[in-house]
């Protein structure tokens, strides 16, 4: 059953695209990123991520992750806003986002039951404009330079 659901989450849709997160030096898969929902008409869509080994918490994988799938959203789908959900308690991935660009544009009060308790949740965006204003895209310069050589 795990397996069945495995495959069936790798497989990108018209309105997904997923992502594997790569330890580079050795090839490991840490974790999956993607765009969901995508809504072409108005362009945006929800950011989902987790990176399962604890030991690669912490270290820039997720922001760095989460900046490439805003280039590719932003440069290459030509979306103009990525949206995310996440619970109150995670206070390490709330401050990431902010220092990624999100801001908390709405909060779901007493909305998610864990622990024994409720929890707020929130909704943080970022907008096309905002990412391209603080992030130079790596996508951009590698189009550029292949489109020369056709």
């Amino acid at each position: 059953m795990e397996k069945n659901w495995i495959e069936k989450a790798l497989i990108n849709t018209p309105n997904q695209i997923r992502f594997a997160i790569l330890e580079v030096k050795k090839l490991e898969l840490i974790g999956v990123e993607s765009i969901m929902k995508i809504d072409w008409y108005n362009r945006h869509g929800e950011l989902g991520i987790f990176i399962g080994d604890k030991r690669y918490w912490g270290l820039g994988y997720g922001t760095e992750a989460i900046i490439l799938l805003l280039d590719y959203a932003f440069n290459i789908l030509n979306l103009n806003k990525i949206y995310l959900r996440v619970i109150e308690y995670n206070v390490r991935a709330i401050r990431a986002y902010k220092k990624i660009g999100f801001r908390v544009v709405r909060r779901l009060r007493n909305h998610r039951f864990r622990w024994e308790r409720y929890w707020d949740e929130f909704i943080m965006d970022i907008l096309a404009e905002e990412f391209k204003s603080k992030y130079k895209s790596r996508f951009r310069n590698l189009i550029n330079k292949n489109a020369l050589k056709l």
